[in-house]
């Protein structure tokens, strides 16, 4: 990860989210899911960070309705991965953003290795993406690929 890139996540970290107690130069980033939530977000910073975050804010956990989120949970979650399921769609409905953009953002999170990638087939033709962020621990602290690349790279 670029000094540049660092430097955004800092900037944005500091104005948009509150982050947890500094343990040795390390931290955990808290998202302000209500910034989240606002849908002129997406139109004013349409970034690879800007995704990672609406992903981030969508994790499967707790009582989940849909049939694919229920085997979300059960397949991933209580398996020890923080994992979101969003499809193409559902992204798009929530950013505004075209296909072809949401493909080339996802790309670059995972070649910058924040997210990895799962497929799953769902009944449809193509199978869907699954966002897989991190693990969960059992101390209670998730930790997520991110916050260990951002990590690694302080020291």
């Amino acid at each position: 990860m670029s000094k540049y890139e660092l430097e955004i996540i800092d900037k944005y970290i500091n104005n948009n989210v509150s982050i947890s107690k500094s343990i040795k130069n390390m931290f955990k980033v808290w998202l302000n899911s209500g910034l989240l939530d606002n849908e002129y977000f997406y139109q004013v910073d349409n970034s690879p960070l800007a995704l990672y975050f609406l992903l981030r804010n969508n994790e499967i956990r707790g009582k989940m309705k849909s049939p694919l989120n229920k085997r979300l949970k059960r397949e991933y979650f209580e398996n020890g991965h923080i994992v979101c399921g969003l499809s193409y769609s559902q992204i798009e409905k929530k950013t505004g953003w075209y296909r072809s953009m949401i493909s080339r953002r996802i790309d670059t999170l995972k070649d910058r290795r924040w997210i990895r990638i799962d497929r799953i087939d769902v009944g449809k033709k193509e199978k869907q993406n699954i966002y897989l962020l991190g693990r969960i621990n059992l101390i209670g602290d998730d930790s997520y690929f991110l916050d260990e690349i951002i990590n690694s790279s302080q020291k």
